[in-house]
């Protein structure tokens, strides 16, 4: 959960001050040598921009700039706020159950959870692997930045 957490906080820290969008691609034009991920914003008086591959935002390959533009702050933003939600409503609740050794009081899910199945439930490890969570993670890894 703390992983989770840190992850989704992260992600929101990092997609709120950025351009909203909506983004996209442009090709390689005669002056620039790789596409162009451009975008929307307030801070660009509502016209589009434009950042290229020679100036640090854009890209050589076709498929990373379309990739890029679909997951725009704005697509970030919502996968957060439904991971949240989804979240909130797998709750850990303690429960008579099996640790492992025999009965015992144990967390599991409020909403799938049962006598056999510890907190965090399935769900909450799914979403926890979707943002990245191995489980030899104490917290969650940064991006690495060259």
């Amino acid at each position: 959960m703390q992983f989770l957490t840190a992850a989704l906080a992260r992600a929101e820290e990092t997609a709120k001050p950025a351009t909203p969008g909506p983004w996209g691609v442009r090709p390689p034009s005669d002056h620039g040598d790789g596409w162009e991920v451009c975008g929307r914003g307030p801070g660009h008086n509502g016209s589009r921009w434009v950042v290229g591959a020679e100036s640090g935002g854009g890209v050589y390959d076709e498929a990373d700039a379309r990739h890029i533009a679909l997951h725009d702050p704005g697509a970030v933003l919502r996968r957060v706020a439904a991971d949240r939600q989804i979240l909130a409503e797998h709750q850990p609740v303690k429960a008579v159950g099996y640790d492992g050794y025999g009965v015992a009081v144990i967390d599991t899910c409020i909403l799938c959870g049962s006598q056999y199945a510890p907190y965090p439930c399935r769900t909450v490890l799914l979403l926890a692997q979707a943002w990245g969570w191995e489980a030899s993670h104490a917290v969650s890894p940064q991006p690495e930045i060259e």
